[in-house]
This record gives C-alpha cells, structure tokens and sequence, in this order.
C-alpha cells in the first residue's frame, strides 16, 4: 500500500463540549501509518464483516474520533470511537457497499483536517492449466539475433476457479521468455496469449518451462541462424512472409541534388539477391543517406532525398511485385547499429510500413541486414 500525503490535523474543545482526539495519521517521522487491508473485494459482491481495514494514528490528545474514506468505485471504510489515551494506536475500518467493477481503488483516508492515501488491488485470480502442455501451440519464427515481436506467442488454455487479475510468466531461457497479465471476469477454461520478449542467442530448440499453481509443462521453440551465419545478409518478414538473401558490398558515394543544390547528400547504396526460386537482377536494395554529414549509426527514415537528414528505404523485387518504403509512411525505419569506418562493416535492422506497386500497405518486421561497404 502507498500512503501519501498526510497532514497534521488536531482540535481540542474543552468545557461541557465532549473532547475531540486530536492526532496525525504518520509517525514520528512523518510516514503515513501501515494500512492493513483484510477481506476479498469481488465486483458485484457486498462487503461484509470481513472486509475491513486497519490503519495507524498518532493520538496527541483523547477524544472521540471519526476516520473514514471516501467512496470508490462503490464501497468505503469507516470507523467512529474513543481515543482515551495518547501515542501510537491501531483503528480498525469496517467495508461498506460492494465493489462495482474489477480494478484497483486509490482511497483517500480522512482524519478530522489529516488526509492521506492507500490503494485497494483486485483479487488475484486462482487458476491451474487445463489440459497440461496439451493445449499448448508456438506461434511465430525464431532466429539468433532478432528481437522477438508481437507476432511470437504461445497459447495455452487455463481453468479459473476465481476470476481476477493474472500475471503468468515464464523464466528467460536462451534470451527469450513469455509472460501474460490481464483479468478473468468469471470462472471457466479459457484461453490465454503469452506474448514473448527478448532475443535469441543461440539456434537451436529452446525448451521453456511453465509454472502455474504448481503444475508443470514445457514447451519447446525452435530457433534458426537462417542468413545470419553468413557474413554478408538481408532478411525480414512481410505479411507473414519470411524473405532473406546475400548481400553485395555497399557503395558510398556523394551527389549534389539539384533541388537542393547547397546540400551534399552522402548515399549508401546496398544490393542483394534472394535465396528462393525466384531471381530477379537485383531483388534486393537498401539506401540510407544523409545530409551535408557523414554516414553513421542511427536511424534513417523516408523523405525526399535532399530534403531531410538520415533518410533510409528499402526497395525488394519478388514474384508478388515491388514492396517500397515511402515518404507518404513515415513510420518505416532503418536503424543502423554499426557503422565502422575502420572495418568498413556496416549492419541494422529495419521495420515499419511499405507499399506494393499497386497501392498497398505492407507490413515488415524483423528486418535485418550486415554487410560492408566500400568507398
């Protein structure tokens, strides 16, 4: 629970008035005191005497006393008693109403002027996997060196025997792990997307674990070196579609656009051939350039060359046409992640939104490229 800003808030009303406790909801060093939370918060259910909350106060001086909350998402917590001595005491905060909906409730805790805050979190869910691995399907590719994207999932299937919220997780093995979190609404066997992160290391099959209320399986995720193990490669998915091939060196040149004739622009210029049946002169090309600067690492985006610093496109020749970067989708980029004078060893990757010659978008991920260029 976090507790935050309490203030200090004291009365005292002496005579025939009945004394008011006055006090501070923190300690001695100005902390909000502990909150304890007791019971299950389920939308739809009413709290009963098991719902309540236990908090901390600083009594300076006895008297009765109000503590409450306000009311969120459909329920709160209040107290009313007598304080008859000083120091540092517990009250206890019984629930009412119920909760409307499944999700987390910042409370504002009141005494007399002194405020402070403590959040309510939904129920865990309890859940255990149905079928073991059998329900169990890997989706997606897996290649050394490309970070895995929203397209690399697992499915699996659980039994909810109490809705709520989920988090499931896998240890990272091979650089890879798969994880989940959302909220079940009600109990039953549903299925369950586990979205996975990292990057390959090694090729190979990759076996990971899953823990979930103590029973266990695994599932095992083949990992390809493709093009990677050679020295001089592209590669991307587009549509589902894996593609990749050999690259020749890159050439860097210097050029003067005419529309911009005070601009030097620096170009390299990158060809490769595929590796399927299909081989068109140059099925491959790759260009990043730059404006009255050298080339670098970074990232390269489409424009009108000549117009705009670190510009990138790639361009590739198939079967199902022309797939081109466009200035018109400006979220397609190259990233270079090692431009190397000295070795001449220049590599990236690129992804984003491309455009066939008849109009329409496309969708790459994972691209990839190393090569070395020449001057």
């Amino acid at each position: 629970m976090l507790l935050s800003s309490c203030h200090k808030e004291y009365s005292y009303e002496g005579g025939s008035v009945p004394l008011v406790a006055a006090g501070i909801l923190s300690d001695s060093l100005g902390i909000c005191g502990g909150v304890v939370i007791s019971g299950s918060y389920k939308p739809d259910v009413n709290l009963t005497g098991n719902n309540y909350i236990t908090v901390q106060a600083n009594i300076i001086s006895p008297g009765s006393y109000t503590i409450y909350t306000d009311t969120v998402n459909g329920y709160y917590f209040n107290a009313t008693g007598y304080a008859g001595v000083t120091g540092v005491q517990h009250f206890k905060l019984n629930g009412y109403g119920k909760p409307l909906v499944e999700r987390t409730a910042v409370f504002t805790l009141h005494f007399n002027n002194g405020s402070c805050t403590f959040t309510v979190a939904p129920d865990s869910a309890t859940f255990n996997l149905s079928g073991n691995c059998n329900a169990t399907r890997v989706n997606g590719t897996y290649t050394t060196g490309v970070p895995l994207d929203a397209g690399d999932t697992i499915n699996i299937r659980v039994n909810v025997i109490n809705p709520g919220t989920y988090n499931i997780e896998t240890p990272v093995i091979n650089g890879i792990s798969f994880g989940a979190t959302g909220t079940f609404t009600a109990a039953g066997n549903y299925p369950v997307t586990l979205t996975g992160s990292g990057t390959p290391a090694s090729a190979g099959n990759t076996n990971i674990s899953l823990t979930i209320a103590g029973n266990s399986c695994s599932f095992t995720i083949p990992i390809t070196s493709d093009t990677m193990n050679h020295q001089m490669f592209w590669r991307y998915t587009a549509d589902g579609t894996d593609e990749q091939g050999m690259l020749d060196s890159g050439i860097v040149s210097t050029s003067v656009n005419r529309l911009y004739p005070l601009n030097t622009i620096k170009t390299m210029q990158v060809y490769g051939a595929a590796d399927g049946p299909f081989v068109a002169p140059i099925t491959f090309q790759l260009y990043i350039s730059r404006i009255n600067h050298e080339l670098t690492t970074g990232s390269y985006y489409p424009a009108i060359n000549g117009s705009g610093d670190f510009i990138g496109f790639v361009l590739h020749f198939d079967s199902t046409g022309n797939l081109s970067a466009s200035a018109d989708l400006p979220d397609f980029t190259i990233v270079v992640t090692t431009y190397n004078d000295t070795t001449r060893l220049v590599e990236g990757n690129f992804t984003g939104p491309v455009i066939d010659e008849f109009g329409q978008t496309h969708s790459i991920t994972k691209g990839a490229f190393r090569t070395y260029f020449k001057k």
